[in-house]
């Protein structure tokens, strides 16, 4: 049975074993125990230098017209302890390759107490401040959420599958605590070529295909996010984790290798104003660590038009790599945003944004992983500054 097979099984079981245990009519799944969202988009992204044959994004050089995404949130109230929640996506892009669906999350939520709700199956991963909201466009200022984190640098993922335990407690407190503990496994977001490059781009003779998944699986994962809630109305604090291992083989050693990931965060938002930040730092045990941050802020100059701007930072030190390759891809490691923006919303559910982006490193912004993108690392020609104009729709329920 396949691992997204061993969710749904163990959601479903969930479910059943409640039904067993219930009475006759809390089996019953009436309209107003229901509740359906949706959130989607259309995005369209062009690099400013027709010479300029980096991605940015959904962003190159032609421009691209065609990324479009949509997520369907549903949870079915059972009883009043037990709902399951589901989200199925879709994404669609110019090319058949770029168009999937697939499933975010599916899990069984048991409530005890608004002090310990336990949730077993495949559960939106609690890390810093939107991971539980990744595809939700009307609650951030930009298109997109910053790649120095949110990016695929392998930092975070959207779920894991296994078994969490979250609450809120002091919630009629001036200071209220939201806590998050969970273990199981773990689906990251991640390309990494820039850094396979790296590690053999001095050698002219063994250099190995590349591997341009955009994902690695974790297991024996153990995480937990702690969120402080100030007397401030509207500002939180919060402390995020986890740690997991990998069957790979490194220096010649086949053994489970260790990622760890610890950030912190600040959000303050009000009717006015969103102003949010992040700093997380990764480490891959044998291959490399990287600290990410952002900062971002957003202002409503109207009720309909908003200014945003954002910075953002990614660098990574390498190990086990000579010297010589990072003196000649050090754009590899490195990535530099910054960002300005209009947005125009119609209404709280429905936003059109524009941005303006310079984007300095190629960690996340060069040429698609090919023979191209070989070939302009390997002989010093990649353009290692990127601008970049975005223009997106975003829509919620």
């Amino acid at each position: 049975m396949t691992t997204r097979g061993r969710v749904v099984f163990w959601s479903l079981g969930l479910a059943l074993a409640a039904f067993a245990s219930a009475p006759a009519g809390a089996q019953e799944l009436t309209i107003d125990k229901l509740a359906v969202h949706g959130y989607g988009g259309w995005s369209f992204g062009r690099t400013m230098d027709n010479l300029n044959t980096n991605f940015y994004l959904f962003a190159h050089q032609r421009g691209d017209y065609f990324h479009n995404e949509f997520a369907l949130n549903v949870t079915a109230q059972l009883s009043d302890q037990l709902s399951i929640v589901a989200q199925p996506f879709w994404h669609s892009g110019h090319h058949a390759n770029q168009t999937t669906s697939g499933m975010d999350y599916v899990f069984g939520e048991w409530k005890f107490s608004d002090m310990a709700r336990l949730r077993l199956g495949n559960v939106k991963q609690p890390f810093g401040i939107y991971t539980e909201v990744f595809d939700v466009g009307t609650l951030r200022p930009f298109a997109s959420l910053s790649q120095s984190l949110y990016g695929p640098s392998g930092m975070i993922g959207k779920s894991y599958s296994g078994v969490g335990l979250t609450g809120a407690l002091f919630a009629n407190s001036p200071l209220g605590i939201e806590y998050d503990v969970y273990g199981g496994g773990l689906e990251t977001l991640e390309e990494d070529t820039p850094l396979q490059m790296i590690a053999q781009i001095a050698d002219t003779t063994g250099r190995a295909a590349l591997n341009a998944s955009t994902s690695r699986t974790f297991r024996d994962v153990i995480g937990g996010r702690v969120i402080l809630h100030t007397p401030l109305d509207g500002f939180s604090v919060g402390a995020s984790g986890y740690t997991g291992t990998r069957p790979v083989t490194r220096l010649g050693v086949a053994r489970d290798w260790r990622r760890t990931v610890m950030g912190a965060h600040a959000d303050f938002t009000s009717d006015a104003w969103w102003l949010r930040g992040e700093w997380a730092r990764e480490r891959d045990e044998a291959n490399f660590t990287a600290d990410g941050s952002y900062l971002e802020g957003a202002y409503r100059l109207t009720g309909s038009i908003q200014l945003a701007a954002t910075w953002g930072t990614y660098d990574t030190k390498v190990e086990n790599v000579p010297a010589a390759n990072i003196a000649k891809g050090q754009s590899l490691l490195e990535h530099e945003d910054t960002g300005f923006g209009i947005n125009y919303w119609l209404s709280t559910n429905f936003v059109v944004k524009s941005s303006y982006h310079v984007v300095r490193g190629n960690r996340f912004s060069h040429p698609d992983p090919t023979t191209r993108f070989r070939n302009l690392a390997y002989n010093g020609r990649l353009n290692d500054e990127t601008s970049v104009v975005l223009v997106s729709a975003h829509l919620s329920f």
